[in-house]
């Protein structure tokens, strides 16, 4: 495992594109959601994406208590919402993540997974996991970043996060 766990960070740090993309390529093979035990993640939550937060009709009825129904008839037959409706569609989202009933085939958990090289560098996994049991789970790697600060930045350019947990940092708990 550190050997691959080198080739990773080596790779990723490398400033080759090519390079990078076998070391992403490496990562996604060893740490897929089949074989990812949450455990080894440093942070983790719930990413809502920029995209579930523009209004869309056929979304707004999940939400049905929120909007009158004459008014979801009007929107669903293309009346562009206001832009009270649309912070009020925005913030559903957001509530309905940060009490764990999102819809996790559109609204993503993430994790931030410390890499750890033999030399004592360290770089941090950045992935989103979408999906159900029942419909098909998978995870997009979205890069790596060199501190766990630079990774929610990062995640923070894509939609909202919620229930953000951070866990101890895994060098110490690996030193004692």
């Amino acid at each position: 495992m550190n050997k691959l766990m080198d080739e990773i960070i080596e790779g990723a740090l490398s400033g080759d594109r090519e390079q990078f993309k076998h070391a992403a390529s490496l990562y996604e093979e060893e740490f897929s959601v089949e074989k990812f035990r949450e455990e080894e993640a440093i942070c983790l939550g719930t990413l809502v994406p920029h995209s579930v937060l523009e209004f869309d009709a056929d979304l707004a009825m999940r939400f049905e208590d929120a909007f009158p129904e004459d008014r979801l008839a009007e929107l669903a037959s293309g009346q562009e919402p206001t832009a009270e409706e649309r912070a009020r569609y925005r913030q559903l989202w957001i509530e309905q993540a940060e009490a764990g009933e999102t819809d996790f085939d559109l609204v993503p958990a993430f994790r931030i997974h410390p890499l750890i090289h033999t030399d004592g560098r360290e770089l941090f996994a950045v992935s989103t996991v979408f999906g159900y049991s029942f419909t098909g789970v998978y995870s997009i790697l979205h890069g790596f970043a060199r501190s766990v600060e630079a990774a929610l930045r990062g995640l923070e350019q894509l939609g909202v996060l919620v229930d953000v947990t951070h866990r101890a940092d895994t060098q110490s708990e690996q030193d004692t």
